[in-house]
């Protein structure tokens, strides 16, 4: 089960011997940015996370890779907003949507078209929507 982030930031950093954590965390990892030493970060996303599947494994209740889906360039949005409402109902904020392969490199503290965050807009007058 998720959890909004404000739950996760009441978990304590560090415990005691034998004192188990009240707020349980799981990895979910999307991305990979360094890899043994080596930068990854002109890589395509559609590298990086092959190289991310080769490299890590699935551990119970500790790691996993987060759900995606790719989705085509065509303009036809049902795909991701039908993953939207997945996301939504299973407590998720919303999502990343990435390019995949051109321009999918990943450029830190810098904004661009490449990376957009998708929400659904709630209470809005004209019966709710879709904002990137």
């Amino acid at each position: 089960m998720l959890v909004p982030f404000q739950v996760l930031s009441t978990r304590k950093r560090e415990m005691e011997k034998g004192e188990e954590a009240k707020v349980k965390v799981i990895v979910q990892a999307f991305d990979l940015m360094y890899l043994n030493g080596e930068s990854l970060l002109l890589k395509s996303l559609s590298e990086r996370r092959d190289l991310l599947k080769k490299n890590f494994k699935v551990v119970e209740d500790k790691f996993r890779f987060a759900v995606s889906i790719d989705a085509q360039e065509d303009g036809d949005t049902a795909a991701i907003e039908e993953f939207l409402d997945a996301a939504i109902k299973g407590q998720c904020e919303g999502l990343m949507v990435k390019t995949l392969d051109t321009n999918a490199i990943y450029e830190p503290t810098k904004r661009s078209l490449n990376w957009l965050k998708l929400k659904k807009v709630r209470g809005n007058s004209c019966g709710g929507g879709v904002n990137f």
